[in-house]
């Protein structure tokens, strides 16, 4: 990856999934996704909250949440869905709004310390581990905030987004670049046009067809912004593109960013380093999201793609897991990997790893042989659970709404 040093900018280092640790190889080598499987909080949403505000807001309405939500769909349909960068790699661009807030690295550290873990996860990580095994995070998350925690929740390596706003504020002081790029344009950008939309589209509500309207402008506004004033666009090769129109636009192409692209790259490179002992099932991979899919669907190598509380990363994975606690699972399952090592298993060899499983879980949990004909009805329950667990905790789930997901071995 790139990482930050305040008088070089962005150094080339080594790259998540090319090390070579000294006490491998390894009995276990899992990679899983954070917010989701590990930890429940989408920090950035939340700094974003907090920090990006207007001056005199006109109404007692949560600004930063509503402009970080809009800038994702924006750049999602002007770019992510028509095939160009990487879905997830839109995160880089709060620095711009949290520049020019007061937000510090210890701010973004002190929002991420404030997740709760996923019931069950710390038990099934500590499981992991109990083996001679090796644990990578790879989230699109920033990493300075997050480093700390997912070291002390046992994890090896962590691949993430790099986000260190402290010394990107001091370089564009240094250069003078602060004032114009962001105290400037950026400042001028919201509050004179993000913002007033903003209260438009909250004057608006109880109008359907007026609000989309007023959100299409917002997206117009935020999409010509970046491309026109700023300088960047994504191209067909997953890439941040600057056309260094500004010193920032420079620093925000050159980052090291985990979208779905990355996401998929860094389990490649895990394998082809062989971390693993002879006779060890091969990578295990754990994600929830839509940005998943193309780590669950391509990697290949990576024996057990397991889906958990996730409609599309159901899609795209050969194991699903519903539950409200991740222990139970987590636990069978990974004996289960060690049991049957093989590589590139079959549609039969997953189904009877899917059907002990489930019988040793027995209630408290779903489990499912995942892929693109995953019924309907068992990916709604992953999308229910997936609100459950993250707004409540505890629920048993109801074998009585999956007959559709029991698996009979002939």
């Amino acid at each position: 990856m790139k990482v930050w040093t305040e008088t070089n900018g962005f150094d080339r280092a080594v790259r998540p999934g090319t090390r070579r640790p000294q006490h491998g190889p390894f009995e276990l080598v899992m990679a899983s996704d954070v917010e989701g499987p590990i930890r429940i909080k989408d920090a950035a949403r939340d700094i974003a909250s907090i920090f990006i505000r207007p001056q005199n807001p006109k109404y007692n309405i949560d600004y930063g949440t509503l402009f970080y939500d809009e800038q994702h769909n924006a750049i999602r349909t002007a770019y992510f869905d028509k095939g160009l960068g990487q879905p997830g790699s839109d995160i880089i661009l709060s620095l711009l709004p949290l520049l020019l807030s007061p937000a510090t690295d210890r701010d973004l550290e002190t929002e991420a310390t404030k997740s709760i873990r996923t019931p069950g996860s710390i038990e099934h990580i500590a499981h992991v581990k109990s083996h001679h095994s090796y644990l990578v995070a790879i989230t699109t998350a920033w990493r300075q905030p997050h480093e700390k925690l997912l070291t002390q929740d046992g994890f090896d390596e962590i691949a993430a987004t790099e986000f260190p706003i402290d010394a990107i504020r001091s370089r564009l002081k240094t250069s003078g670049a602060y004032g114009r790029e962001i105290e400037g344009m950026t400042a001028n950008w919201l509050e004179k046009r993000v913002f007033p939309l903003i209260d438009k589209r909250h004057e608006a509500t109880g109008d359907p067809d007026q609000v989309s309207a007023i959100t299409n402008q917002l997206r117009e506004t935020i999409v010509s912004f970046y491309r026109d004033e700023i300088g960047i666009t994504w191209d067909r090769f997953g890439r941040t593109v600057s056309s260094h129109l500004t010193e920032i636009g420079d620093i925000i192409a050159k980052s090291y960013v985990v979208g779905d692209r990355e996401k998929a790259l860094v389990v490649r490179r895990l394998i082809r380093h062989r971390l693993l002992l002879p006779h060890a099932p091969g990578i295990i991979v754990w994600a929830d999201g839509k940005n998943d899919q193309l780590v669950l669907g391509d990697a290949e190598g990576a024996t057990w793609r397991v889906a958990v509380n996730g409609a599309a990363a159901a899609t795209a994975a050969n194991i699903g897991v519903v539950a409200a606690d991740l222990s139970k699972p987590g636990i069978v399952l990974t004996e289960m990997f060690k049991r049957y090592p093989e590589q590139r298993p079959s549609h039969n060899q997953i189904a009877k790893v899917v059907f002990e499983a489930q019988r040793e879980v027995g209630g408290d949990a779903l489990i499912h042989v995942a892929g693109p004909h995953t019924p309907r009805g068992i990916l709604r329950e992953h999308d229910r659970m997936q609100q459950l667990v993250r707004g409540e905790r505890g629920s048993k789930i109801d074998h009585q709404h999956f007959a559709d997901a029991t698996v009979k071995l002939s």
